[in-house]
């Protein structure tokens, strides 16, 4: 089992007000090696697995984070960036990028033939709130191929069904002039690192479902 740089990651776990206690709570790292190992992981739920990159997502039992399987050309893109991506969200610490709290790798025999090998991190859950959502939109700022057919709650539409659904969002002036200026540091620091396949993350609750259009709270992250 390795724990990529794990200073950095305690730094910005710090950061974030999450004590080693309560992350080492919520994830279980004996069990969550076990389970690794064994294919079979209780502690956590899984929730999705994406067909385009192979990976999959799981929460903890208590919804605070969630573990991603990636590849290793992922693993290895992460660490080559960490440095700026500590600096990035320590400069901005209301950042919508989204919060990595550790980089780990798990190697074993399988079969006593050859090697295998699991990347995978520990990352922030945007969506744990004590609010329900109602709905998720994966936002990219482009039409092309960007809808979803499934009428789901629990799957994430896309730009063409906000624009077909007529959804947007009211903000006052300075809440907008807040927003743009977060989106605009975090695009900076995907330009400076030249990451182009990226989306903005956004969660909708409705107070009162019959009454959606009246008050509106959402939750939003890249």
């Amino acid at each position: 089992f390795y724990d990529y740089a794990p200073q950095v990651f305690h730094e910005i776990r710090k950061f974030f007000a999450i004590s080693s206690e309560d992350y080492l709570r919520s994830i279980g790292a004996q069990t969550l090696i076990t389970g690794l190992l064994g294919g079979n992981l209780n502690s956590f739920q899984e929730f999705m697995s994406s067909g385009k990159s192979g990976s999959f997502f799981y929460y903890t039992t208590d919804g605070r984070f969630i573990l991603k399987t990636i590849q290793r050309s992922e693993y290895s893109f992460l660490r080559k960036i960490l440095k700026e991506y500590y600096l990035h969200v320590t400069k901005n610490p209301r950042t919508m990028i989204v919060r990595f709290y550790g980089l780990h790798k798990l190697q074993f025999s399988s079969g006593g033939i050859r090697q295998k090998k699991i990347y995978f991190v520990i990352m922030s859950n945007v969506f744990s709130t004590r609010r329900e959502i109602h709905e998720r939109y994966d936002l990219k700022g482009s039409t092309y191929g960007r809808i979803t057919p499934e009428n789901d709650p629990t799957i994430a539409k896309k730009d063409l069904n906000m624009i077909q659904s007529n959804f947007f969002l009211k903000l006052t002036e300075s809440d907008s002039k807040d927003l743009q200026q977060r989106l605009k540091a975090d695009c900076a620091f995907f330009e400076a690192n030249r990451i182009i396949d990226y989306s903005l993350l956004l969660g909708v609750h409705y107070p009162e479902k019959a009454f959606a259009s009246k008050s509106t709270f959402f939750f939003i992250s890249c």
